[in-house]
Formats: C-alpha cells, structure tokens, sequence
C-alpha cells in the first residue's frame, strides 16, 4: 500500500523543524520539553471546532511524542489516515474519529484480541510490518485457522495460501495484510473508505493496522484522551 510520501502528493504544511533535525535533538537531549505542544509552530491560544489547540488536522510529530505518553488514540489513527493517498479514506477517518466511542475500538472482539497476543508471543513477532499483518490476519476466527500454518515470525506465505469460503469481512482483512506485505493494492482505498462496501467496525480496525505498521502495537493501548494534569506532570 502506498502513502502520500510514497508518491509525493504530500499536501502537509512544513513542521517548525524537519524530522532529522528534531530526531538529532532528541537524541542530544531526549527532553519531553522538546516534542511539548506549546512549543510547536502551529499550536493556537484559542481551541478549534475539535477543542484542540492545532492548526492542523493531525500532529506530525506523533513518533517523536510516543516515548513520553504524549499522545492519544485519535492522534496516532490521524497521523496515519492523513499519510494515506486516498482523501475519502482520511476523510472517513477523520469523520469516524470525531465520535468519541470510536476510540474505543481496538479489536473486532476478545477472541481477536486473544488470538492477536496469544499468536505474536508464541511466533515471536517483533516487527512493526509483521506485526500489523497479524492483527489482521487473527482478527476473524475463519481466517486466522486457515492461514495460521502460513504464518512464520518473518512472513507470511502468501503465495501458497487459498482461501476457502471466505466472508467479505475476511476477504477485505486478507487482502488488505496481503498488500502489506507485497506492497500492492489489490484492494484499493476508495474502497476501503466506501461506508457501503466496508463497515465502519472494519475500517477502524484497519486504521489501527495501518497505524501499527507505522508506530508499533502501543498504538492499541494509547489513552483516549490525556488530562492536562497528567500532561503537566509529565513536564
């Protein structure tokens, strides 16, 4: 799957610094101070419709701002939806994310969520790629037992694989960690942000996919909000 810097349709404003330099701070002076939002270019005094104090739409800083609990839930699935080519799919997510039980979201239910932990520590799975092709791949039962004996630590076999009988839900998952993997688009995004093709319940849990390929699997227990207190204690 390809994103916007992929192929350079980018639309994104210019951050106060570009990411090698606030990488090459952070490593002289890994300083919570340095990724705060009241020091950023494009924080307001006033809140927007959002009740955020941004000019943008989603924070470009979202990995440099992981390591010192700094970021929420929504952020993580908006930095990552603005990264995707598709603008009906960012514009989906955008929309979904503006409702607060959305967030919730972070499995398609508990046997997800055992299959998905269960199965990343017994094949143990360490990369971000890897990891978001198994959240995928465990997230219905039909699919996870017909291709678990695909599924190494490093890969998945792909090519060996034939699904059998497989539900739309189950189809879309498949083929949306297939592209992961092969860097394909066999399943396109228009499609993905279509509201009639895929329900709303599935295209989160391919946001939070998409966003573990990108920040890691810490993305599934981020906060839904962080309290200005817990903010300030963290300064």
């Amino acid at each position: 799957m390809r994103n916007r810097k992929e192929v350079e349709r980018t639309k994104k404003p210019k951050p106060v610094m570009d990411i090698s330099a606030l990488k090459h701070l952070m490593a002289l002076e890994p300083d919570e101070d340095v990724v705060n939002c009241e020091y950023c270019l494009y924080h307001t005094q006033a809140a927007n419709e959002d009740k955020r104090h941004c000019e943008l739409g989603y924070c470009p800083y979202v990995a440099e701002r992981l390591p010192f609990g700094l970021v929420t839930y929504r952020e993580a699935i908006l930095a990552t939806a603005y990264e995707v080519i598709d603008n009906r799919f960012t514009y989906r997510a955008v929309k979904l994310m503006g409702k607060p039980d959305n967030s919730k979201v972070r499995f398609m239910n508990i046997t997800h969520r055992n299959y998905f932990y269960y199965s990343k520590e017994s094949l143990q799975i360490t990369g971000k790629q890897m990891t978001a092709q198994l959240y995928l791949l465990t997230a219905t039962v039909r699919l996870w037992q017909q291709i678990q004996n695909y599924v190494s630590k490093a890969r998945v076999d792909y090519e060996h694989f034939k699904p059998e009988q497989f539900s739309d839900t189950s189809y879309t998952l498949f083929g949306v960690a297939k592209d992961m993997y092969l860097k394909t688009e066999y399943i396109e995004m228009s499609d993905l942000a279509d509201s009639y093709l895929v329900n709303a319940n599935l295209f989160l849990i391919i946001c939070n996919a998409l966003a573990i390929q990108r920040f890691g699997e810490e993305i599934l227990t981020l906060p839904i909000e962080i309290k200005k207190a817990e903010r300030s204690d963290a300064d």
